[in-house]
């Protein structure tokens, strides 16, 4: 996941952005891109290497394993990322990963025994450390970047893009592929798991309407920025609506029936 936005999507942004900005009258933030440019390549560079050291069977020779887009999906994406400057939304989507990706690091450097995986190895709080270092800065250039053009556009302009946005967000909070890859080849590497793989692949499918679940990948407390920004701007508050209304700390329907 952070090899694919870091340098599939980020970076590509970033990219089409350098060549919109006037060379004359963005000089500081056309040097911010370019440095937020290259930190993201080390990003990508050093999970990378993670994943190699980890499974270098699996990663001998290529990026992605459990993550690839079909052809239609590809077309797509590079279509839709070539214009930033009218479809400000693939900043919101910038800043938003930029967040969850923050937490998820915090998280790990906050407490390194988890509930589920047990403790987790140094290699992989090191990185996370590294990885932290840049993000913050990050955030701030996004925030800059969503200001700058969306005060540009008319307001028709600024609908569809808080529409668009709204469709992507609807899609992420979805278990995918990658979900179900994953999935399978832990069936494969541990053979006992594959009478549970129909119905370990039905508790992944039904995530997607698991209030809890989509409350932890998208959330106020976890993108303070993003959610700032939603209330600040009149036409992002329906990006809000595609959560349904979800309060974690309510018992859950369980601990309710139980009591």
């Amino acid at each position: 996941m952070f090899l694919t936005f870091e340098s599939d999507f980020i970076n590509r942004v970033a990219r089409k952005t350098l060549k919109q900005l006037s060379t004359d009258d963005n000089s500081l933030l056309r040097d911010c891109l370019l440095e937020m440019i290259r930190e993201e390549e080390s990003h990508h560079d050093i999970f990378l290497h993670l994943n190699r050291v980890c499974r270098k069977d699996l990663y001998d020779g290529v990026q992605r394993y459990f993550n690839h887009l079909k052809g239609y999906e590809e077309l797509i994406f590079r279509v839709v990322s070539s214009f930033p400057g009218q479809l400000t939304f693939l900043y919101w989507l910038v800043l938003a990963k930029e967040e969850y990706s923050i937490a998820i690091s915090q998280s790990m450097l906050k407490n390194k025994h988890t509930e589920s995986l047990g403790e987790i190895d140094d290699s992989f709080i090191a990185v996370h450390r590294e990885h932290l270092k840049d993000e913050f800065r990050h955030v701030h250039i996004d925030t800059h970047l969503i200001r700058r053009f969306r005060n540009n556009q008319s307001l028709t302009l600024r609908k569809i893009n808080a529409w668009l946005l709204k469709q992507f967000l609807k899609d992420i909070i979805i278990p995918r592929r990658s979900s179900i890859a994953v999935l399978k080849q832990l069936s494969r590497e541990h053979p006992e798991l594959k009478p549970s793989e129909r119905a370990m692949m039905r508790s992944i499918v039904s995530l997607k309407d698991d209030k809890a679940f989509q409350y932890s990948i998208f959330n106020r407390e976890m993108m303070p920025h993003t959610f700032s920004l939603f209330d600040e701007f009149p036409e992002y508050h329906c990006v809000s609506e595609i959560l349904p209304a979800y309060d974690p700390h309510s018992p859950s329907e369980t601990e309710k029936t139980e009591a």
